[in-house]
């Protein structure tokens, strides 16, 4: 990405790196002098859900490299390289983001971000409910309804649906979630969600489900306001 704006790495003979992962371990320098220009009257408003650091074992690489395909010799390699990129925006900038939580988003982007461009960090979750102005929607309605592919302790750690149920339970609205599989959701009815259904009707592969999930998250929410309208009755 910071190459894609003019920001160029060199090695330790002033050769300008190709912008590829291997060379993360060559940077010895960054420069700035062809950077776009128009960057000085930008501000980015970054949305980052994670909170892991640039390297380490809970970091870029460790945690996301084999999603990508990198292999376990890659993934030490990527991890080196990107504490030598940190080691260097600490001496040529005085800038430690070995440190930042959330550096290790997007592979490393954010770091990339928060590095050299004028950045604001929020949670995604706060920015799509500013943009839907989804506060004043909730405020409106009797019942929320929400949902994910798989709704699990993942889905704790900022995910939009437990993000809708506690904006729910500040108006003290019904939050119901519907998805795929649903699984360790305890702490999920604490943090305001009132009931979560899978869309599953009998044993699928994954396969079949994504194939057949419009029908089946059809039959599960006319089956869901059955009971509703049973209970209001």
């Amino acid at each position: 990405m910071l190459a894609a704006l003019g920001f160029e790495f060199l090695d330790a003979k002033q050769n300008k790196l190709e912008p590829i992962g291997e060379n993360l371990l060559n940077i010895h320098k960054i420069s700035t002098e062809n950077a776009n220009s128009a960057l000085q009257d930008c501000h980015f408003t970054i949305a980052c859900d994670v909170q892991n650091p640039l390297y380490g074992k809970n970091g870029a690489a460790f945690v996301y490299a084999k999603q990508k395909g990198a292999s376990d010799a890659d993934i030490v390699m990527l991890d080196q390289g990107l504490q030598n990129f940190a080691a260097v925006m600490q001496k040529d900038f005085s800038n430690d983001i070995a440190s930042f939580a959330g550096a290790g988003a997007a592979g490393g982007l954010a770091a990339g971000f928060q590095s050299f461009l004028n950045s604001t960090f929020k949670p995604g979750i706060d920015i799509v409910f500013e943009v839907l102005t989804l506060e004043d929607k909730i405020k409106n309605v009797d019942i929320v309804i929400t949902g994910e592919g798989a709704l699990d302790a993942q889905s704790l750690e900022g995910k939009l649906p437990i993000g809708i149920a506690t904006l729910a339970l500040k108006h003290n609205k019904i939050a119901i979630a519907l998805a795929g599989s649903v699984k360790a959701v305890d702490a999920a009815y604490d943090k305001g969600l009132t009931a979560a259904f899978s869309i599953l009707d009998g044993p699928k592969s994954l396969d079949e489900a994504i194939a057949q999930s419009q029908e089946l998250i059809y039959k599960k929410t006319v089956a869901l306001f059955q009971l509703i309208k049973a209970l209001k009755s």
